[in-house]
């Protein structure tokens, strides 16, 4: 069986540290001014793998408990990852498991009233060990690697929980070891004078190489973006896709490289990354970040032109059926269309993104004399207001001529 090392434990008090005994803290306010050191706690024993076996009777069975406050959470997220870059290592990627077994362990000291990285019940009015960290854990999430926590209480914000965190190294030892890949966070409020009990889970599993997108960060207004791919001396190729893009080509593997988000904004991308053994065995992994932007009408051409031979009644164009798009968002943009110059046919007046298509065209061709014909298309966005791009206006050509000796070719080019 997988050897498992489980890193340096602490708990942290309304500020100061406390003993990590193998009995619960009692709940009284401490004094602040003195701060007690709990000596680290390491387990690197065959023995630790027997403590997966559930109790009968558990208090820390799986059971999912309701995310109190996401920002709180996603924000401590984002601060152990720019700890971890300030010296150079890779970000972590953020576990739902980690963090189901960070929020029940949130919630069971807040509702049970106790400070300990084991899990208690209250037992005919004593509290009662029901289970260890790592069985807890365990219940949640498969590590085989390596397993670390971190728990506070009494912190007003995640900043500060953070910093009294960073401050102590038996806790900074975890938030900064190289060990781990993965990360889970639990936040809870109530129950005692503590108020607030703030709980970080580390994990890795060996057969798990996960993709980490600008850090872990919710969201981005920039479609490019950075990757951290875990799996150095393990694969040597990868390959990149998001929701609507295709798979880019295979290229010679490397932690760290960027991808520009195709597709419409304020929504949820996600990107994926196979990565490829040299016999051949692929293994795939993604992350999500939210993408957000202003509306922009985007998606059509710098210019619409037509050529008309009398002598064949050949009609040739470029750029003729035009689908305007919002190219910065996922929202609907409403548009009207206007045409100067009497001589230019539309299909359409109006629409909206992203179905509507319109089909230009010359009127009464056939009767116009040779020579060159000029108009203008502008389409305007009547909701929502205050759109970038919007009203774009794109000039339209018409050259007549009774025969050419040649074809002409005309390009197409969208701006």
């Amino acid at each position: 069986m997988a050897k498992k090392t489980h890193l340096i434990l602490l708990a942290l008090l309304c500020l100061q540290l406390i003993s990590a005994a193998h009995y619960p803290q009692t709940i009284q306010p401490g004094d602040p001014e003195s701060a007690e050191l709990i000596p680290p706690v390491s387990t690197d024993s065959a023995a630790e793998t027997n403590q997966f076996a559930v109790p009968a009777s558990s208090g820390c069975a799986a059971q999912i408990i309701p995310v109190q406050n996401e920002d709180y959470e996603q924000r401590l997220v984002e601060m152990v990852n720019t700890e971890r870059a300030r010296v150079g290592l890779a970000p972590l990627k953020r576990n739902d498991a980690l963090s189901n077994a960070s929020r029940y362990h949130a919630n069971d000291m807040m509702a049970d009233v106790y400070f300990q990285h084991d899990s208690y019940d209250i037992v005919n009015g004593s509290l009662t060990k029901v289970c260890g960290v790592w069985t807890r854990v365990g219940n949640f999430y498969s590590y085989d690697l390596a397993a670390g926590e971190n728990i506070a209480a009494g912190q007003d914000t995640p900043e500060q929980a953070m910093s009294a965190w960073m401050a102590s190294d038996g806790h900074r030892a975890n938030i900064l070891s190289a060990n781990f890949r993965e990360l889970g966070i639990g936040y809870y409020h109530g129950g005692s004078w503590f108020g607030d009990f703030w709980v970080q889970d580390f994990g890795t599993r060996s057969s798990v190489y996960p993709v980490v997108i600008n850090l872990e960060s919710a969201q981005t207004s920039s479609r490019d973006v950075s990757l951290y791919l875990y799996g150095k001396g393990v694969f040597s190729e990868f390959r990149v896709k998001d929701d609507t893009s295709s798979w880019s080509a295979w290229q010679p593997f490397q932690e760290q490289t960027n991808w520009t988000l195709s597709g419409a904004g304020n929504q949820v991308r996600t990107v994926t990354v196979e990565m490829r053994k040299s016999n051949g065995e692929v293994s795939s992994s993604n992350d999500t970040i939210y993408l957000y932007g202003n509306p922009s009408l985007g998606n059509l051409p710098d210019s619409v032109r037509f050529l008309y031979i009398k002598s064949s009644t050949a009609l040739s164009s470029a750029n003729n059926t035009l689908q305007p798009l919002n190219v910065g968002t996922a929202d609907v943009l409403d548009w009207a269309l206007s045409a100067t110059g009497n001589w230019i046919s539309l299909s359409t007046n109006t629409g909206s993104t992203p179905g509507t298509q319109v089909n230009v065209s010359p009127r009464n061709v056939n009767t116009m004399t040779p020579g060159t014909y000029t108009g203008s298309l502008t389409f305007t966005v009547t909701s929502p207001t205050s759109v970038s791009g919007s009203p774009t206006t794109i000039p339209v050509t018409l050259i007549v001529v009774d025969n050419l000796d040649k074809s002409v070719f005309l390009p197409a080019i969208l701006r």
